[in-house]
């Protein structure tokens, strides 16, 4: 049960059970601070993210996660998705998210 509008960062960290987020994006498509999806070990896609990361955006941890496919296509500053089922690069970042900041990926 999402509200209607979230004016600041969203934060959902380390629900084991969570397997989607696709009502996110029908709550807002840009969020207006961070994005933080950490540690949510059965979450396998990240369709539903918001367009747009007016702050950090945090996928780490999530070890059921083997794509990027649907995550933000613009965050302001940092880019993290390390330790997840796939070993993300990059370059792999780059070709599908704009970002402003440093991105953490297992291989640079």
């Amino acid at each position: 049960y999402l509200p209607n509008h979230i004016g600041g960062g969203i934060t959902i960290n380390h629900n084991r059970n969570l397997l989607s987020i696709d009502g996110l994006s029908a709550v807002t498509n840009v969020v207006n601070g961070n994005l933080f999806l950490n540690g949510n070990f059965s979450l396998k896609s990240l369709h539903g993210c918001p367009s747009i990361v007016d702050g950090h955006f945090s996928c780490e941890k999530n070890k059921s996660l083997t794509s990027l496919s649907g995550c933000p296509e613009q965050v302001k500053y940092s880019f993290n998705c390390k330790t997840c089922a796939t070993r993300f690069k990059k370059h792999e970042v780059e070709s599908i998210c704009q970002v402003g900041g440093e991105i953490y990926a297992y291989v640079k």
